[in-house]
C-alpha cells in the first residue's frame, strides 16, 4: 500500500478518494479510528490526482476577506433555538437555500450512531443535520455528490469543518457561483472509535439500547449545556464537567493528530460563512444575550454577505468587532494541544472503563498543581485584602 501523506498531517478530507480515477484508494480506519487514505499499489497509474487535491499540499483554496464582518445573531423562530446547539443560523441558511430549490450537505447521524455528511433537499429533513456532533463526520462519495449537483446547476450549501471545506474546495479545482459554504469555529475532532468505546459505556450504565443523543442539551441553558443520551429504559445526562468524552475531547486525549497542527485557522479557510457559538456574548454585547443560544456569524466572502443578506429577516441581529468577538473564541486562530497522555488514551481504550480511563489520565500533575497555585496567589491576595476591610468595617 501507497502512503499518499504523513498520518500526522492527514485531515481525512476525502478529496483524494473522490477525485482517483482507477478507484484504487479507500478510506480505511486505523488503530485509533480515524479514516486515512490507502491506495492499491497495484490499480495505481501514478496520474498524481490525489496530490493536486490534497489541500494539506495546497494553499490557494482560501479567497476570504482579510478580516471577517462580524455579527451577533439568533433565530427569531424559539422553537428552532431550543432545537440549535447556539442561535439557529445553520437552519435559516439551510431553509433559505432549500426554499430556492437547491440541496445542503451535512453531517447526520447513522443507525449506529457514527457520523456521516449526506445530502437533504427538504425542509424537513434539515432536523437531520442540525445541532453538534463532536466526532468526525465521514465525506464518502459526498464531494462528487456535490459536484455533480453544481454542475447541474444547483444551488449547493455544503457544511464542515475547516478542513472539510479545503478538501472540497480543492477537489472541485475551480470556483462555483452557486456554491455556498458553510464552516464552524472547530477546536478539533474525535475519532468514531473513541465514540463508540463511550457509548458502550453509556449503554451500560442506562441499560438498553440507545435511541438518541443530543451533544448539546440546553436544558438548563445554551451555555451550561450537557450531553444526553436517550433509551426505551431512560435517560443519561453528564453535564460537560462530569462527562468524560467531552473531557477527553477539550483536553485533546482523543483528538486527530492533523488538529494539533490545523492549518485552517484564521483567515485560512474556504469558507463564505463561519458559524459558531458566541461565548463572549455577555462581555461584548450584553444587551444582546439571548440565554437559549446567541451565534456568532463571520461572513467571510461577499457571497457569504449576500446569503446572511436574504435572510436577515428571520433572525435578530447585530454588527460586533470581530477582534472583541473572536478574543473569546480561541479556537478560530489556535489548535488543539496533545495531551500528555493521549498515547496512554489509545491503548487504554479497549481494557478501561472508558470513564475511569479519561479520570486518571486527566488527573493535574504536581508541577501543573503548583503552577495554578502560582497563578491564583494574586487573586488570593486580593481576597485577604477585602476580608481584612470588611472586618475592619464590620468592627467599626
Amino acid at each position: 500500500m501507497k502512503v499518499l501523506i504523513d498520518e500526522l498531517k492527514c485531515t481525512g478530507c476525502s478529496a483524494c478518494f473522490n477525485v482517483c480515477p482507477q478507484k484504487c484508494i479507500n478510506m480505511l480506519q486505523n488503530e485509533e479510528g480515524f479514516f486515512y487514505p490507502t491506495i492499491d499499489s497495484t490499480n495505481c497509474i501514478d496520474c498524481g490526482a490525489c496530490k493536486s487535491v490534497c489541500p494539506v499540499l495546497r494553499d490557494d483554496f482560501a479567497d476570504a476577506f482579510n478580516s471577517p464582518v462580524a455579527v451577533a445573531a439568533y433565530n427569531n423562530n424559539r422553537s428552532v433555538i431550543e432545537n440549535s446547539s447556539s442561535g439557529g443560523i445553520f437552519t435559516a441558511l439551510s431553509e433559505y437555500v432549500i426554499s430556492n430549490g437547491g440541496v445542503v450537505y451535512g453531517a447526520a447521524f447513522t443507525d449506529d450512531f457514527n457520523v456521516s455528511h449526506i445530502r437533504v433537499d427538504s425542509i424537513g429533513d434539515i432536523a437531520l443535520l442540525k445541532g453538534s456532533k463532536y466526532l468526525q463526520s465521514f465525506l464518502g462519495d459526498a464531494l462528487l455528490q456535490v459536484k455533480s449537483d453544481l454542475k447541474s446547476g444547483l444551488k449547493v450549501l455544503f457544511s464542515g469543518t475547516p478542513c472539510q471545506i479545503a478538501g472540497l474546495r480543492s477537489f472541485l479545482k475551480k470556483p462555483y457561483d452557486n456554491l455556498i459554504c458553510v464552516d464552524i469555529i472547530c477546536h478539533s475532532v474525535p475519532s468514531s472509535l473513541v465514540w463508540q468505546y463511550y457509548l458502550k459505556n453509556a449503554e451500560s450504565v442506562i441499560g438498553a439500547e440507545i435511541q438518541q443523543v443530543n451533544f448539546r442539551d440546553k436544558r438548563d441553558n445554551w451555555q451550561q449545556y450537557c450531553m444526553s443520551i436517550k433509551s426505551s429504559s431512560g435517560e443519561y445526562v453528564r453535564k460537560l464537567d462530569e462527562n468524560a468524552y467531552m473531557k477527553a475531547f477539550l483536553t485533546g486525549l482523543s483528538t486527530r493528530p492533523s488538529c494539533y497542527s490545523c492549518k485552517f485557522k484564521g483567515q485560512n479557510r474556504g469558507s463564505d460563512i463561519t458559524i459558531g457559538d458566541f461565548w463572549g456574548c455577555s462581555d461584548v454585547c450584553p444587551e444582546f444575550v439571548n440565554d437559549r443560544g446567541t451565534s456568532l456569524v463571520l461572513l467571510q466572502t461577499e457571497k457569504g454577505k449576500i446569503i446572511f443578506d436574504c435572510v436577515k429577516n428571520n433572525l435578530n441581529t447585530l454588527m460586533v468587532d470581530h477582534e472583541q468577538a473572536l478574543a473569546h473564541n480561541p479556537a478560530y486562530y489556535v489548535a488543539a494541544k496533545p495531551h500528555r497522555n493521549r498515547a496512554e488514551f489509545f491503548s487504554g481504550l479497549a481494557s478501561e472503563s472508558f470513564d475511569a480511563l479519561v479520570e486518571r489520565l486527566t488527573l493535574p500533575t504536581a508541577e501543573e498543581i503548583a503552577k495554578l497555585k502560582k497563578n491564583n496567589r494574586p487573586v488570593k491576595r486580593i481576597l485577604r485584602k477585602i476580608k481584612r476591610v470588611l472586618h475592619k468595617f464590620i468592627k467599626a
